[in-house]
């Protein structure tokens, strides 16, 4: 197609006799609305689709949230059980040590109370 074509085949044309009358006609027979006026604004079946719509979203938006707080529970669950394990280590190294203390000064005071 030659840029020629194009141009004939885009050109503006003038409508055929009786065009706008058509259009009026096919638009009066399909029950227009004055201008302005919203489609079905008031019709039941919109109203009810508008609830479930909105219905979804907030089940949606419930979902979401739930899931974020089970994630944060989880998480914050998952460091207080890393640190009981760690408080556990902790105070068995501390036992062992204090075991240990108390070992030496036993044998010190059996050591002084022998002399």
């Amino acid at each position: 197609m030659t840029d020629a074509d194009l141009q004939r085949a885009l050109g503006r044309r003038e409508p055929s006799a009786g065009f706008a009358e058509r259009v009026l006609e096919r638009v009066r027979s399909e029950g227009a609305r004055p201008a302005g006026q919203r489609p079905h604004a008031s019709s039941p079946v919109r109203r009810e689709r508008a609830w479930i719509a909105a219905g979804l979203a907030l089940a949606a938006s419930i979902f979401v949230a739930t899931g974020i707080l089970h994630v944060e529970y989880a998480r914050r669950e998952a460091g207080a059980q890393r640190a009981a394990a760690d408080l556990e280590v902790a105070l068995r190294i501390t036992t062992e040590k204090l075991q240990q203390v108390q070992v030496k000064v036993t044998n010190v005071t059996h050591i002084g109370v022998e002399r």
